[in-house]
């Protein structure tokens, strides 16, 4: 058997190659976000710059962050289960601590762009714009997404140049992988992980009509069967609807195609019932639906209503969702479709990812969903193992994810072809066969071996009970007879407590009870089960509220089930009874937390709490809520500052509201008593060294001292805190240098605060002595060298020169340091040329510096007169002239150095 399967799968992508381009992109429905709750993306508390990390409540920076960008159509189911499946995967990696990449931890973080390629008119460039944004705005690692084929052959090559791998979770266009074929070099970062490839979905869907014949042939024995055809009239399914044709005769022997039925998408309820008549009239024992669009719920319903004898087995997308059977009032029960993943154990993960995608959204994942969750997965396993973001790492990583290596996830165990593609067959990618069955539940049905182990079975095939023409006989009439249902409630009950009674179905094994709040005629998921399969007549209702309610039975046997009427109840309780509200708060309350209490309201089904800052008469909108309908007695209030509050309580029921009587309470907290700041400092203070002293405030806790450079009149960031929660009412402090400084003290009680007086200390430290400046200089100085003195300052600690072509009256940056730091009372100079120089001494401490005198130096260097070797005499003269210099110099030095001494 597999070989002939092989070698038929062999010649059908042959001829698949030559006309089927194009199987499995589904096209745009008109069902916006209503089946997901909402058409934005979820966001957690936590995001670091555009991306959103779930699952973790601690910021982190963008480097510990692995970036996962998604492209989908987001205001599309598609887009939306995209980023739920990608939330969730990413909340499961990062609640469990993250990852460690180079001993370095990671969470998974993501961001979407909406390439709006659901959209039916399709604009390429938005998708490419926001392929475009993803790439050079969020520079993500990785990128998952992808939906429709026309749009994803545009924007995967912005993805393509930037070399960045890309996980494929929606489309299903087999040339996306045959790219990766024939130009590895630019396409290795294409991988696809969801849906399998049009021709292996193809291949399967021709496998189950040949197990489904066989089944149906060998359980109720026939010889020929006659295949309908019911297809949108699309590009995207006229491969598919060729395929067929030339196929099922030939997998089939004796098998029948109809002409196909291609129906335009804007048909009414009135044009799909002709063609399901025409269908079941021509002879159609099995009808392929091929429709992705909202015209598959408008046949789900027609075909609940007329039961034609047929059974439908085919692609409906929106029938894989869960809200598939509510849409259809329960007419979609019996359709055969397929789908990617349903809660069976495809693999040991699917179950528990299937109910947490439900616990956390509300909804069944879509495919796309599915495929984006474990996409994440596979993402961040592959970058563990490669320790790297390198995109050829990555690859390299993935494209050892094959049959012997498979990665477990919650779609299968996922292998890739050297293509890129899904490995397609059992135990890795393969589709499911699903069936609606009664109550509006879903079960995977046997595919009897040729695509999946009937270990993920969950039901046996179901027949429709109107039967199949020329196969299986209408066994309507053995269904539960017809049957009503009573009731003797009051028109309306006043007590919302009845009896329901009902009439015997014939041949009924078993009675369920369902409640909802409009008519019931179908089994659905709004509906109350009251009682399942084990309801007795009478059966007791008891603890209603006023609303309107209906009720219907159901008589189930083998064969089926059978409706009772729905029966209409109006229950109008009394309003609630009047109550009372009273608190323990005092008189005055001196703390602001007390407890609002009051009697029980008759009828009440739940109570509001309101205050105003006057007395309450009415219900209006001035008046604050303090408890919206849940409000239990007694009810606490704290922490309110003084003043006068009144508060009412009102109860509720569904037939009307009571307001209790109003109360007043007035707060008045003890608040610290007022106190005065002082301090010892001297006016002003010489050392900078004083002591901030208070006196004491009654109900205090504690003390906060404050110190600004201004006057303080308000208690804010700018000031600086200079000792908190004290239970003294001195402080010490010291180390102030010359300035002014403000203190103010507050006091502190769980009521609140109170100033103390603000005080200014004034610090002026000593600053260093006055002292004269002198210089050894002559007038004028006839060798630029001479030496600065000067007497000492009383507090210097060190001295600075400096010198200027002017007199010198402040220091600034004009003028010129000679010398810093200087610790003696000397300082020499030479090498200055003819000229005149200012000079001035500032001596320094920590308080500040003091100037000396400014000395003026005016220096004449004589000139050297000219020599003449052939003058006779002119050496003596010479020689004369140099002992007079030297005994000059002589002379100068002795006095020099008698003036030293006497400085």
């Amino acid at each position: 058997m597999k070989e002939k399967r092989t070698n038929l799968i062999l010649l059908f992508s042959l001829m698949l190659s030559l006309i089927f381009p194009i199987i499995g992109n589904y096209t745009y429905f008109n069902l916006k976000p209503t089946q997901e709750g909402s058409s934005n993306p979820i966001i957690s508390d936590i995001m670091v710059g555009n991306y959103t990390i779930p699952g973790i409540s601690v910021a982190i920076p963008l480097s510990q962050v692995i970036k996962i960008g998604i492209l989908n159509d987001m205001d599309d189911i598609s887009g939306i289960s995209s980023w739920n499946g990608a939330y969730l995967a990413a909340k499961e990696i990062n609640e469990a601590g993250g990852v460690l990449i180079n001993s370095t931890t990671y969470y998974v973080g993501l961001v979407a762009e909406d390439t709006d390629e659901a959209d039916p008119n399709l604009v390429v460039s938005k998708g490419v714009a926001a392929a475009e944004t993803m790439v050079n705005y969020h520079d993500p690692h990785y990128i998952i997404g992808g939906f429709r084929t026309e749009a994803l052959f545009a924007y995967q090559e912005v993805i393509m140049d930037a070399k960045i791998p890309f996980i494929s979770t929606g489309a299903s266009t087999d040339v996306f992988c045959e790219n990766v074929r024939d130009n590895y070099a630019r396409y290795k970062y294409f991988f696809r992980i969801l849906p399998l490839n049009s021709t292996s979905s193809a291949v399967e869907l021709l496998y189950y009509y040949a197990s489904l014949v066989a089944y149906l042939n060998a359980t109720y024995g026939f010889s020929t069967i006659t295949f309908g055809i019911l297809s949108e009239d699309l590009s995207q399914w006229t491969s598919l609807v060729a395929a067929l044709q030339f196929y099922l005769p030939f997998l089939i022997p004796g098998s029948t195609v109809l002409t196909p039925i291609l129906f335009d998408v804007t048909l009414s309820q009135t044009d799909m019932g002709v063609h399901l008549a025409s269908l079941e009239a021509s002879g159609a024992q099995i009808v392929i639906p091929l429709i992705s669009g909202s015209s598959g719920i408008i046949m789900g319903m027609q075909y609940g209503i007329m039961k034609p004898q047929y059974l439908l087995a085919g692609i409906n997308k929106l029938a894989t969702i869960d809200s598939y059977w509510d849409l259809t009032q329960g007419g979609g029960q019996y359709e055969i479709i397929t789908q990617e993943v349903y809660r069976t154990n495809k693999t040991e993960n699917t179950i528990p990812f299937w109910d947490s995608f439900v616990a956390e959204f509300g909804v069944d994942p879509y495919y796309t969903g599915t495929g984006s969750y474990d996409a994440v997965k596979l993402l961040a396993n592959s970058t563990v193992d490669t320790q790297s973001f390198n995109p050829d790492k990555a690859v390299e990583r993935l494209e050892k994810f094959n049959t012997s290596n498979p990665f477990i996830g919650a779609s299968g165990n996922i292998a890739f072809y050297d293509t890129h593609d899904l490995v397609e067959g059992w135990p890795y990618g393969y589709n499911l066969f699903c069936q609606w069955q009664i109550d509006g539940k879903k079960e995977v049905v046997p595919s009897w071996g040729t695509v999946y182990s009937n270990s993920i079975v969950t039901a046996s095939l179901s027949i429709p009970y109107w039967g199949i023409q020329n196969i299986v006989e209408d066994i309507s009439h053995e269904l539960p007879g017809s049957f009503i249902l009573t009731s003797d409630a009051d028109d309306p009950d006043s007590d919302g407590a009845f009896d329901l009674s009902w009439t015997a179905s014939d041949g009924a094994d078993n009675y369920a009870l369902y409640r909802s709040d409009e008519p019931i005629t179908y089994i659905s998921k709004t509906q109350t089960v009251l009682l399942d399969d084990n309801a007795i007549s009478p059966f007791s209702i008891s603890g209603l509220k006023t609303g309107e309610y209906y009720f219907a039975v159901v008589s189930y046997n083998g064969t089926g089930q059978k409706f009772s009427n729905s029966l209409h109840i109006t229950v109008e309780l009394p309003r609630p009874g009047n109550f009372t509200l009273s608190s323990n708060a005092g008189d005055p309350d001196f703390d602001g937390t007390f407890d609002l209490s009051w009697t029980a309201s008759d009828g009440a089904d739940n109570y509001s709490i309101y205050t105003y800052d006057k007395f309450i008469s009415e219900f209006n909108e001035s008046i604050t809520v303090v408890a919206d309908q849940d409000a239990v007695s007694p009810f606490p209030i704290s922490g309110l500052p003084d003043g006068l509050y009144y508060y009412v309580v009102i109860a509720y029921n569904g037939t009307g509201e009571t307001m209790s009587n109003c109360i007043s309470i007035t707060v008045d907290r003890p608040m610290p008593g007022s106190f005065i700041l002082a301090s010892n400092a001297d006016d002003p203070d010489a050392d900078g060294v004083f002591d901030l002293v208070w006196s004491s405030s009654s109900n205090v806790d504690n003390y906060t001292v404050y110190e600004y450079d201004q006057y303080i009149t308000a208690i804010n960031g700018s000031l600086t805190v200079l000792a908190d929660e004290m239970g003294g009412v001195t402080l010490p402090l010291s180390g102030y240098t010359t300035g002014d400084y403000y203190f103010i003290v507050v006091a502190h009680n769980e009521y609140g605060d109170t100033l103390s007086n603000c005080i200014q200390v004034i610090v002026a430290l000593d600053v260093p002595g006055p002292f004269i400046l002198l210089s050894t200089a002559l007038d004028p100085d006839e060798d630029g060298s001479f030496d600065l003195g000067w007497t000492s300052s009383s507090g210097a600690d060190t001295y600075s020169v400096f010198e200027y072509s002017s007199v010198i009256t402040e220091i600034n940056g004009s003028l010129t340091l000679v010398g810093s730091g200087i610790t003696d009372l000397s300082f020499s100079l030479s090498s200055y040329d003819n000229g005149t120089y200012y000079f001035i001494v500032s001596a320094h401490n920590t308080n500040g510096f003091t100037l000396s005198n400014c000395v003026v130096v005016t220096v004449a260097i004589p000139p050297s007169g000219p020599s003449s070797p052939d003058i006779p005499g002119y050496q003596l003269i010479f020689i004369i002239a140099i002992l007079g210099v030297s005994l000059a110099y002589l002379i100068r030095k002795a006095i020099k150095q008698q003036f030293l001494k006497f400085i």
